[in-house]
Order: C-alpha cells, then sequence, then structure tokens
C-alpha cells in the first residue's frame, strides 16, 4: 500500500509540476495572448509608421528597415495592398536626404516607399524618376 501512495504521489507531483510550469513559460514566450491570437487595428499601422519616423530622425536606418517591415506585414494582414500616404512620407524625406547629399539613405528610403506601396504607379513612378536623377 505504501508504494501505491508513493507512486501517486510522485506522478501528482509531476502533474502539478507540468502543469503550472509549463503554462507560465508559454506566457513568458509568448505574451498574455498567445503567438499568433493578437489582433491588429489600422491605428497600430500609425503608431509604427510614428516609430519609424522617430528612428529616421536618429538616422538609424537599420531599425528602419525592420519597422518598415513590420508595417508591411501588419499592414497585409489587414487586408491592405499599398500604404500611399507613408509612401509619400517617406519619399517626401528622401527628397530632403537628396539636397543634404545623402543619396544612399535617400535611395533607401525610395526602395522602402516602393516595398510600402507595391501596386501604386504614381509611387512607382516617382521611385523611378528618383533614380533616373541620381
Amino acid at each position: 500500500m505504501i508504494g501505491f501512495d508513493m507512486r501517486f504521489f510522485r506522478l501528482s507531483l509531476i502533474f502539478c509540476l507540468v502543469f503550472s510550469i509549463l503554462p507560465s513559460a508559454a506566457l513568458a514566450e509568448y505574451g498574455q495572448d498567445g503567438p499568433y491570437t493578437m489582433e491588429h487595428t489600422p491605428s497600430d499601422l500609425s503608431v509604427l509608421f510614428e516609430d519609424v519616423q522617430r528612428k529616421l530622425s536618429a538616422e538609424e536606418y537599420a531599425s528602419v528597415g525592420m519597422l518598415l517591415s513590420n508595417l508591411k506585414d501588419h499592414a497585409q494582414q489587414l487586408g491592405y495592398t499599398n500604404l500611399p500616404e507613408y509612401s509619400w512620407k517617406l519619399i517626401e524625406r528622401a527628397e530632403l536626404l537628396t539636397r543634404a547629399g545623402k543619396q544612399t539613405e535617400a535611395g533607401f528610403l525610395v526602395r522602402q516607399a516602393v516595398e510600402l506601396s507595391p501596386t501604386d504607379s504614381r509611387v512607382r513612378l516617382t521611385a523611378s524618376s528618383f533614380f533616373y536623377t541620381i
């Protein structure tokens, strides 16, 4: 009888540990909502683009690329194909950088603008004329 009680105790201890540790580890890794249950809203896009503008002001272009990639992914999840408003803001900043003699950074922003609005003909035309003039 004691052997049975000891096995039962061990099994119940393992059961308690598994079901108390694993869920907390999953929360630490994925957050409260789980890995893929977070809903995105259009306002998330503007928040992400504000982060992009802050990084641009600090000239942190590696971070800008990652943030713009996240922005594009969120937009696709919301069903947006193009983000022309954000593309135009990037193109305007690229024009300022060109005037300041920073063609490499300006070209980066123009390419990113096209990535945000791949089927917008106005953005593509402006980008092609930008690269033609450089």
